[in-house]
């Protein structure tokens, strides 16, 4: 099943090791960013996407649905 999601992290370290591991498209250039939560809750009940929580390694810590 395919979910669409955005990965968020409580600390800004845990993001930037995490982005090592993402699957990403070649080419395309990432890198982690802060935002504040009621933005990126908002734009994600837009758009259809669950927030996911996930730490340093990818675990997911928290599955949010909006």
């Amino acid at each position: 099943k395919d979910v669409s999601f955005i990965p968020a992290f409580y600390e800004k370290d845990d993001a930037q090791q995490c982005l090592i591991q993402l699957i990403t498209e070649k080419g395309k250039k990432y890198e982690a960013q802060a935002i504040l939560f009621e933005e990126l809750t908002k734009d994600a009940a837009q758009h259809g996407f669950l927030i996911f929580m996930l730490n340093a390694d990818g675990e997911i810590l928290e599955e949010i649905s909006l």
